[in-house]
């Protein structure tokens, strides 16, 4: 029988060995009564020895406060003798310390297996090589196959109209205005066979790649094929972030050469510049497709963009053994996938199309009166026999073909865009009936000879505009030393092509 006055000792007593329980079964903080054993008797015993250690050791304290700070914590009371102990022990105790608390989570938290929704399915499939590339093989190819029918038909349909709506009106004009028949048949090829050129070639392919371009970047597909491409960008010394400036390369240089700045390094940076300015952007891609696709089919175009690949690819392994370092690991946060929203990709194809549209269109006509005035004046007889043995005799096109070429420097649609202005005039016969003739690129050049000029401009010297941006990132002499690799490369390919088909 317990005495009346021992009572609230018995039940202190009782509810301390409650207590007690509860911390050695991870119900209670040890911090509710006084510390109980929550460690296997053989690391208990070790923490009671490093304790009885500081315990009996308080002198201990300033003069060992350069090597064992914990001392001097103990000799002031800041810290106790087994707190310290289980500090010096803290690599021993941590997996025990781990399992009290995931028993306390589990206490307070319900956990649910969710399945994964098909968002994080199709991310997590894009990731592993066995079903990630089949998936980029295949996007690549329904890309591809949409921008080669859906413009193919487009430039059909605004060729057609143009001829009948628009093209005639043109000429009554400017034969009414302009009484010299030269500058007349020069404001012709600006104003009609020009703007035809810029029409077949903006709205249906470029166009086309900007919504392609910014559908993907919507979805977040664009940093999987990051990771998928680590191992691959690794044998050109780059890391997988460098997919980044190399995805965004395919709608244009320009921003993909400000894009390198993702980049740990200058000599990661010069290479996937280099690299850059190989790639097809939507124009160089634009030409590839209309110059081959109608004329020498879509295999064909497959196979030019093979060869740029491959050349690109070569270009940078000899980069990477050129230039010295070392490859940086490779650090990202991939986003969720999730459905591109319409008004998103609207806006920024249509933000990009405007801008192609304001900055291609003056230089479209300008040089389109260019070469009429060349052609009215018989200049471009001259100028072609200037480049004919380079043109003609090493890559086997025709000699008016380099003066394409040249132009495209101011933009790359201008190697396509003018070149269906001169198959005009060589289709019509005339430099005067060439404005209202109908473009027809065979009529210049065979099929082999478009597949070496549509690798020719794909390859060779970057636009005014990625030379610019070259030249603000990496400097002036990068960017020359740059330009004058691309025309080596877009030479010697070139003619080796020639020779393998055939035309040279």
């Amino acid at each position: 029988m317990v005495a009346r006055g021992d009572a609230p000792a018995l039940e202190d007593a009782v509810r301390r060995g409650r207590q007690r329980v509860a911390v050695r079964d991870a119900g209670a903080s040890p911090r509710a009564t006084i510390p109980a054993p929550v460690y296997p008797p053989v690391v208990e015993g070790r923490v009671a020895a490093e304790t009885d250690r500081r315990r009996t050791s308080p002198s201990l304290g300033a003069a060992a406060a350069p090597d064992d700070p914990l001392a001097a914590f103990v000799a002031d009371g800041r810290v106790s003798p087994r707190g310290a102990a289980t500090i010096v022990l803290a690599e021993l105790l941590a997996p025990y310390r781990r399992t009290v608390a995931d028993r306390w989570i589990e206490r307070v938290e319900r956990r649910h297996t969710v399945a994964p929704g098909l968002a994080e399915r199709i991310a997590e499939a894009s990731i592993r090589p066995l079903t990630g590339i089949p998936l980029l093989i295949g996007l690549l190819v329904a890309t591809f196959g949409l921008v080669m029918i859906g413009g193919g038909a487009a430039a059909a349909g605004l060729g057609s109209a143009w001829n009948a709506w628009a093209s005639p009106p043109i000429h009554a004009v400017v034969g009414a205005l302009i009484p010299i028949p030269w500058l007349a048949n020069a404001l012709l090829w600006a104003l009609d066979a020009g703007l035809l050129a810029m029409l077949s070639v903006g709205l249906p392919y470029v166009l086309a790649f900007y919504v392609v371009i910014a559908a993907l970047e919507d979805s977040g597909y664009l940093a999987s094929v990051t990771v998928l491409a680590d191992r691959v960008l690794g044998a050109v010394g780059l890391p997988g972030r460098a997919a980044i400036p190399l995805l965004v390369a395919t709608g244009c240089n320009v921003p993909a050469i400000y894009a390198t700045r993702v980049l740990a390094t200058r000599r990661e940076r010069v290479i996937a510049a280099f690299l850059a300015t190989l790639t097809p952007c939507s124009a160089r891609s634009a030409v590839v497709i209309a110059a081959l696709v109608p004329f020498a089919g879509p295999w064909v175009a497959l196979a030019a963009f093979g060869v740029v690949g491959a050349l690109t690819v070569a270009a940078g392994v000899g980069a990477n053994a050129l230039l010295p370092g070392r490859q940086s690991p490779l650090v990202l946060e991939l986003p969720p996938f999730r459905r591109p929203l319409l008004r998103s990709v609207t806006a920024k194809a249509w933000f990009r199309f405007r801008d192609f549209v304001r900055t291609a269109t003056p230089l479209m006509l300008a040089g389109s009166f260019v070469l009429g005035l060349a052609f009215e004046s018989g200049a471009v007889h001259v100028v072609s026999g200037m480049v004919a043995p380079l043109v003609h005799g090493w890559l086997g096109l025709p000699a008016v073909a380099g003066i394409a070429l040249a132009f495209s420097f101011l933009r790359k649609e201008l190697a396509l865009q003018l070149l269906l202005v001169l198959a005009a005039a060589e289709a019509a016969g005339t430099a005067t009936a060439a404005a209202g003739a109908p473009i027809a690129l065979d009529a210049l050049m065979a099929p082999a000879q478009l597949f070496v000029y549509a690798v020719v401009a794909s390859v060779s010297l970057p636009c005014v505009a990625t030379f610019a941006a070259l030249a603000g990132e990496l400097g002036r002499r990068t960017a020359i030393v740059m330009s004058a690799a691309s025309i080596a490369l877009a030479l010697a390919a070139g003619g080796v092509l020639a020779r393998v088909v055939g035309i040279a």
